[in-house]
């Protein structure tokens, strides 16, 4: 199992999003973005700070989705 997480929320981070939740052996874990509001995915734990997820989280692979 991959553990992904997605830096950034806009348009094309929540088809990130989407995409990695229905995929076959991929573990969507974490996700980042300034104002944190409610998850799309209910497992998904959004921090506010990007920082986090590449220090603290162990993950596999991440998808950075921001302008």
């Amino acid at each position: 199992m991959i553990r992904v997480g997605v830096i950034g929320l806009g348009n094309m981070g929540k088809n990130h999003l989407r995409v990695y939740s229905r995929l076959e052996g991929v573990n969507l874990v974490a996700a980042a973005v300034p104002v944190v509001t409610e998850s799309e995915i209910p497992a998904l734990t959004i921090y506010d700070d990007y920082r986090i997820i590449l220090d603290r989280v162990q993950l596999d692979a991440v998808s950075v989705v921001v302008p």
